[in-house]
């Protein structure tokens, strides 16, 4: 017979003819239903509902569960003892330790917003403790009064304090090297408020620029000419010498040497040379730029 597709059947070997749409596994419901009892099919919701544990992966026929929210879980377990095995490693992964003693705070219901284990650790921890000011170096206690609702004074701890007192921080700004050039590489060129997009060397003022700085102080009478301030007072409140001010601005000019005529020099001290600046940008807010890179 031409075109007859055979087939051996698994369960009793015999040979049947090819069937639309079946399987073509078996050659009668008998050898099916002995392969079921053999455990060698399985079909139905039976077979969809094998799963291994998310815990142990040992399989089992149970359908996923339903999380709180409604959805669907994506996790099977085989019982309540691995379930909560799986639940105490997430529990344990949110620990986190104390502020205050440093023991680890977790468990059900503690959230990573629970900065303390207790309420007398959080007490204690909050206490005003002793601190070294950084300036003289006297132990001191951070802590400063402050009036409450009902009238009374109470006291609040000041956690960023580093010195004793105003005086003691003041000094300690002055004396500290490292922010001094924090302050420097954070005001520098651009970012300082007194850049003006100069192109020159930094400071750069000609080759005999300390021979005419010299000569403009000493025909000011080492004193500034605005203010009267002399050149000893200017060097204990401003640590430096006297500044020489460009009445029009060194960068306005086309060269160096129109830029440091005498005529156009005034020695002036830090307070009044910055007020001079200031002036020329509000009266002159196009400006130039001298290139002398």
């Amino acid at each position: 017979m031409a075109n007859v597709i055979l087939h051996d059947c698994i369960i009793c070997g015999t040979d049947f003819q090819h069937q639309k749409n079946r399987a073509n596994k078996f050659c009668g419901a008998a050898c099916y239903h002995e392969a079921q009892r053999r455990g060698l099919i399985k079909v139905g919701r039976e077979a969809k509902r094998l799963y291994p544990c998310h815990e142990c992966g040992e399989i089992v026929n149970r359908g996923k569960s339903t999380r709180r929210n409604g959805e669907a879980s994506d996790k099977v377990f085989c019982s309540r003892a691995c379930y909560d095995k799986y639940r105490s490693a997430i529990i344990d992964a949110r620990s986190h330790p104390c502020r205050g003693c440093g023991a680890p705070i977790g468990g059900p219901g503690i959230s990573g917003k629970t900065l303390y284990c207790s309420q007398a650790c959080k007490v204690l921890h909050k206490k005003p403790k002793p601190s070294k000011c950084l300036n003289c170096g006297v132990m001191f206690s951070a802590i400063k009064p402050q009036a409450r609702a009902n009238g009374e004074l109470g006291w609040v701890v000041i956690s960023q304090m580093k010195t004793c007192s105003p005086e003691c921080h003041n000094q300690w700004i002055r004396r500290n090297p490292e922010r001094k050039r924090k302050i420097s590489e954070a005001f520098s060129k651009q970012a300082h408020p007194n850049w003006q997009g100069g192109t020159h060397r930094s400071g750069f003022r000609g080759h005999d620029w300390k021979r005419i700085r010299r000569r403009v102080i000493e025909r000011a009478g080492h004193k500034c000419e605005h203010c009267g301030m002399t050149e000893a007072e200017h060097l204990e409140r401003f640590s430096m010498g006297l500044n020489v001010n460009h009445k029009t601005p060194f960068h306005q000019h086309t060269n160096k040497t129109t830029a440091n005529r005498l005529s156009n020099l005034e020695a002036l001290c830090k307070s009044c040379h910055t007020k001079e600046d200031w002036k020329w940008r509000k009266t002159h807010p196009i400006q130039l730029g001298m290139d002398l890179r």
